[in-house]
Formats: structure tokens, C-alpha cells, sequence
């Protein structure tokens, strides 16, 4: 039985996050005003050091994708205000997100499924228990995320959890 020692340690471990490119996007969101604010606690909490945060070239070339050249520059000036740890799509990466597809996970004939495709792969490859999203077409589906995970777990992989940010603001107290 773990005890409440062990407990508040395991729980004020840094947390590793991956951060996919629908988070930052909210930040300049006016459709969508609770996922802003949920991302806007997420990054103060970020910014006050509670937890690690990564992301891979594959945000930087969807945000290069973005025809709007303010959006493209405030993203690219948030990312830099944040500094998030810049992860590779290198060639494990790569293969893994080829098994996705093969196992139809996704279908990557369209370029968004195949960079949500490939921020999986990234995370897996490099050993991360959580993708931030707020992707629920794609990404945040139940069936999904066991898709996933089974061809993580069949190519050597563990399981990874692909969550809503709002999952990492504590509650507050009343």
C-alpha cells in the first residue's frame, strides 16, 4: 500500500508533457473561449515551472502552414515565451507513424490526420505518458486512443494518454 508520504512525492514529480498543436492555437481562439482559458491557466502554470513542456518540428510546420501571418507570428512568439523543449520527427518516429495508418488508426491522405499521426509517434518514440490535445475530432476519441495503443504495445511501446489540458489544472479550493 502506498502512503500518503509516497503519495504527495509521486504526485509533485514534474510531469513531461507533450503539447500537439491544437493547444497553442487556443490562445487566439474566439470560438472556443473555454478551451482559451483552459489553455491560458495550463501555461500559467507552466510559466510559474509545474511542468515540462515539449513539442516536436511537426507544431512549427503546421504553424508554418498558416496563412495568417499575425496568428503565425503570435504563435511562433508564444512558443518562444514558453520554450518548450523541441523533439525531432526522426526515422522511429516515422515508422511508428506508418503503423498507425497501416492499422488504420487514422487515414493520413489528408495532411492534418497526418501530422496528428505523427505527434503520437513522436511522443511515443521519446517515452511520454501524455499528449496534450484539444484535437476531439481526431485524436480524442476512446477507440482511438486503444488504436493507439495497441499498435504502441505491439511495436514495443507503452500506452500513452492523449488528454484534454484542462486534466492538469488542480482544482481550485473553495
Amino acid at each position: 500500500m502506498i502512503s500518503g508520504r509516497q503519495m504527495q512525492y509521486i504526485l509533485s514529480m514534474k510531469k513531461k508533457l507533450y503539447v500537439e498543436t491544437s493547444v497553442w492555437n487556443q490562445i487566439d481562439q474566439e470560438e472556443r473561449l473555454d478551451f482559451k482559458e483552459i489553455t491560458e491557466k495550463f501555461l500559467s502554470l507552466c510559466r510559474e515551472g509545474v511542468y515540462d513542456l515539449y513539442i516536436s518540428e511537426i507544431v512549427l510546420w503546421e504553424i508554418d502552414e498558416c496563412s495568417d501571418d499575425r496568428k503565425k507570428q503570435a504563435l511562433l512568439d508564444l512558443i518562444e515565451a514558453y520554450k518548450p523543449t523541441l523533439l525531432l520527427f526522426n526515422e522511429e518516429s516515422q515508422r511508428l507513424r506508418t503503423k498507425y495508418v497501416e492499422a488504420g488508426v487514422l487515414d493520413d491522405k489528408r495532411r492534418n490526420r497526418y501530422y496528428d499521426t505523427a505527434h503520437v509517434a513522436i511522443a511515443s518514440v521519446n517515452g511520454f505518458k501524455y499528449v496534450l490535445t484539444f484535437n476531439f475530432v481526431h485524436l480524442l476519441k476512446i477507440a482511438r486512443i486503444e488504436m493507439f495503443n495497441g499498435v504502441n504495445l505491439l511495436n514495443g511501446y507503452d500506452s500513452i494518454q492523449l488528454v484534454s489540458p484542462e486534466l492538469f489544472i488542480p482544482e481550485e479550493k473553495e
